[in-house]
């Protein structure tokens, strides 16, 4: 089996800052460790800190083995901005996470019905709820949160404004199991391309596109208009 994943960007309501002042202070210093674990990491990995990678190639180089590296730049990176251990903790348990998206994770609670709170509750809009609804209709498990600040950049002086929560739901997915495969083999001696489809392994039946004729049709008008 394999998992699906969907996620929602959640922003706060600014009279919760407002209400704790020391809050947008930690998270900056959350975001500013967080950025200097990634580039540190990407760095040692690629030798540049900012390497245009797709999520495919991103996802290759985050092998095991680099884990043990990984945490010892999150454990240098967390203390100098003076964040708590238990975030640290939680950064390393999801150090590939990390890097994907760029935001600190956390502890969520997802209170459906009458659960007991464990935590601070942030106020959802109308939107966000009925996405949750859908989500858990099917299947889909809370499995996720990560805190982020938005960041707006200038040449003098970065300043951190809006913070946002992202909530990551997964379901289990039953892999597609692949009836056929269609592959495609292109000729640069004839500029022909070749379209097979293959049926459990075997070779069932094959396309030229364009046709033989149409190429060589192509070649003798070019030769006579010289």
């Amino acid at each position: 089996m394999s998992q699906t994943y969907r996620a929602p960007k959640v922003k706060i309501p600014w009279h919760l800052v407002e209400e704790r002042p020391d809050v947008l202070d930690t998270v900056t210093r959350m975001y500013l460790a967080v950025e200097e674990y990634v580039k540190r990491l990407l760095k040692e990995l690629t030798g540049q800190e900012e390497p245009r990678l797709t999520a495919e190639e991103l996802d290759r180089l985050l092998t095991l083995d680099r884990r043990e590296l990984a945490h010892g730049i999150i454990e240098e990176t967390f203390h100098k901005y003076g964040l708590k251990k238990y975030l640290a903790e939680w950064a390393k348990f999801l150090w590939r996470d990390v890097v994907f998206h760029r935001a600190v994770p956390l502890y969520a609670q997802l209170r459906v019905k009458d659960e007991r709170d464990v935590g601070k509750a942030v106020k959802l809009k109308k939107g966000n709820i009925a996405w949750i609804r859908k989500r858990l209709e099917e299947g889909a498990k809370s499995k996720l949160a990560f805190l982020g600040v938005e960041v707006k950049r200038s040449k003098k002086e970065s300043t951190y404004g809006k913070l946002y929560i992202a909530l990551v739901f997964a379901r289990e997915a039953t892999p597609v199991e692949l009836k056929a495969i269609v592959t495609v083999d292109i000729n640069r001696l004839d500029y022909g391309i070749i379209v097979g489809l293959l049926v459990e392994g075997k070779l069932r039946q094959t396309l030229r596109l364009p046709d033989a004729s149409v190429t060589r049709e192509s070649g003798e008008t070019s030769r006579g208009d010289k």
